[in-house]
């Protein structure tokens, strides 16, 4: 099961130059911009299927007959239902400590996260006013939170518990929750709201089938 593509699949250091990946990703930008995730999905597997060494998929992907698929298998049978949850919450959720701004700028930093997820950084981060980089940054990652917790819980999984994990130099507001299993009610928001590396949260969920 995959629980997101690759990230980074734009790679400027294929066979595309400096300007043609520019003119791909404001392509992809306007369709953002225009509510088509859809289009924006599809459009940069078009892409990637056109490269000669394709992004490698963030989880190998099998085929029905249970072979690997190479990159450009993948990127020229890819499904943008794949990736519509993720895309879905980047525009829709509201990290709980998101500060306030107004709806206009909301949409940008929705959009400039998507494009973080999708463009990988720092290629991503140019399309993203320095100004609203960080509050991007949340909403990418508590969508990326609410995607796998989704899926975790929800979807064809089901499992009865998650486990936050942390990084060896992670705040000491995230190591207290490093470790620890929860069930679909106990799970806390993620980024931690308290953290204070200058990194920010990089916690992240982990399925669980017991405690």
């Amino acid at each position: 099961m995959r629980l997101r593509s690759s990230q980074g699949c734009l790679n400027p250091y294929s066979n595309m130059t400096r300007n043609d990946l520019d003119s791909v990703e404001h392509q992809i930008k306007q369709f953002f911009e225009q509510d088509e995730i859809w289009k924006a999905l599809k459009y940069r597997a078009i892409v990637e299927s056109g490269k000669r060494n394709p992004s490698m998929p963030f989880i190998v992907s099998t085929g029905p007959d249970g072979k690997s698929l190479s990159p450009s298998e993948y990127w020229r049978n890819y499904d943008p239902a794949i990736d519509m949850p993720l895309y879905q919450h980047i525009f829709t959720c509201l990290p709980p400590f998101l500060p306030n701004m107004s709806d206009e700028d909301l949409k940008k930093a929705r959009i400039g996260a998507a494009m973080i997820e999708l463009g990988g950084e720092p290629n991503g981060k140019q399309w993203v006013e320095p100004r609203l980089i960080f509050a991007a940054h949340l909403i990418l990652k508590h969508a990326i939170f609410l995607t796998t917790k989704n899926q975790y819980f929800e979807g064809e999984m089901k499992l009865p518990y998650a486990e936050i994990i942390g990084c060896k130099d992670s705040c000491e507001a995230c190591k207290q929750l490093h470790g620890r299993t929860y069930t679909p009610e106990q799970i806390p928001d993620l980024p931690h709201p308290a953290c204070t590396h200058s990194k920010g949260c990089r916690c992240c969920l982990s399925g669980r089938t017991r405690r």
